[in-house]
This record gives structure tokens, C-alpha cells and sequence, in this order.
């Protein structure tokens, strides 16, 4: 059946981790395949994320494109490179199982200290000390490592952990600010709200900057 409405395309991932005893990942390779339609190329892809997510050593990544009978896939509300990244923690997590590591320190042992594929430095990267404070405060330390065995009377209960990552694109901009007679700051700018509550943080921003009511 066809619709009239897009769909997050299906996807299916290969990802291959080599590492060391010491948990040192040495060789990364992500293949992904994405089904679309017989007449449109769309492809979403996802393998730019992956490969800059840890210090990998050596990496390949590839993307197939899938034609079939379905409708033309399309960007959905959530992040395209979801399914990419998902895939990716997955691995993550089995690779620290097969090791016998912590999933968390094994990704501490993996984090870079500047973009893996360029070599730019990092303008800013609290990954790892994120992980600390919410393994203190969500009682890490407690985790049974084997799966199945934390219960909670009748309920299975799991502990786990997963990194996200997603590309920013930096481009030349500007803003205008006009402050009023009466006091009041007006901020002009070509930005548009997408629901992720943009003039909340600049109507935020210009309070503090400026050191003026909201």
C-alpha cells in the first residue's frame, strides 16, 4: 500500500570493532543500507556521525542505497542519523561485553581528544564528565554486569548507557539588538522556531548579556 505521507527510511547496519585486550578500539567499519524508491536517490545517511563519535584508529564506512516498491522516504521529527547512531551503541555495548569492560569505561578508554576524522580541536566536549556525574547519581557502581540478573521483586531491571552525537553546521551570521527608551531590548534576527524553543534562549540570552528583566 502506498500513502501519501513520508516515512523515517528502513535501514540495516554491519558494524565491525576491533580492539585490543586493553579495550583500545584499533579498527572501526560501519556499512549501512537504506531502502527508498525505484524513481528518487533519497538517502539520509548517518556513517559522517559514527565515525567521528570515538578515536577509532582506522575507519571505513560505506552507505547503499536500496530501491524497492515503497514510498520515497523523508526527514522525519528526530534526528536522521538516529538509526546510525543506535546501531552504533549497540555495538558499542557488545564489544564491551565480548572485552569484559565496563560499557562506560570502555567508552572513557575510546573518547578522542579532538575530532577524529579532521584533527580540529574540540570547542567544547563534556562527554566523559557527563558519564561521571550521571553514573554517581543514577548508582552505576550498583550494576550487575551480567544481563538478566537485577530484579526488582517480579520486574527485570537493566542498566545501561548510550552516547548520541549530531552535526552542527557553523555559518557566518548576525543579529540585531535595539534598546528602547522605555528600557525594553528588541532582537532581530533570521532564525525561526522549530520547536526547540529558540526564542525562549534568545530572549535568555539577551537578559543575561545585557542584564535586563525577561
Amino acid at each position: 500500500a502506498f500513502g501519501t505521507q513520508t516515512y523515517r527510511a528502513e535501514t540495516r547496519h554491519r558494524i565491525r570493532i576491533g580492539a585490543g585486550k586493553d579495550g583500545r578500539i584499533t579498527a572501526f567499519g560501519h556499512e549501512g543500507w537504506e531502502v527508498t524508491s525505484r524513481p528518487d536517490p533519497y538517502v539520509v545517511g548517518g556513517t559522517s556521525a559514527t565515525a567521528r563519535m570515538y578515536n577509532y584508529g582506522s575507519v571505513l564506512t560505506h552507505v547503499s542505497l536500496v530501491h524497492a516498491d515503497r514510498n520515497t522516504p523523508g526527514y522525519m521529527r528526530s534526528p536522521p542519523e538516529t538509526p546510525y547512531v543506535y546501531a552504533l551503541e549497540n555495538a558499542m555495548d557488545e564489544t564491551a561485553v565480548a572485552l569484559g569492560m565496563d560499557p562506560v569505561e570502555f567508552r572513557r578508554i575510546n573518547e578522542p581528544d579532538k575530532e577524529p576524522i579532521g584533527g580540529k580541536p574540540f570547542s567544547s566536549r563534556s562527554l566523559i564528565k557527563c558519564y561521571d556525574q550521571a553514573a554517581e547519581a543514577f548508582g552505576w557502581a550498583k550494576r550487575e554486569p551480567k544481563a538478566g540478573s537485577m530484579r526488582d521483586r517480579d520486574w527485570l531491571v537493566g542498566m545501561g548507557c548510550a552516547t548520541a552525537i549530531y552535526p552542527t553546521a557553523v555559518a557566518p551570521c548576525a543579529a540585531r539588538v535595539r534598546l528602547t527608551a522605555d528600557g525594553a531590548v528588541r532582537i532581530q534576527c533570521g532564525s525561526h522556531e522549530i520547536g526547540t524553543g529558540v526564542r525562549t534562549i534568545a530572549a535568555q540570552m539577551a537578559a543575561e548579556r545585557l542584564g535586563v528583566g525577561i
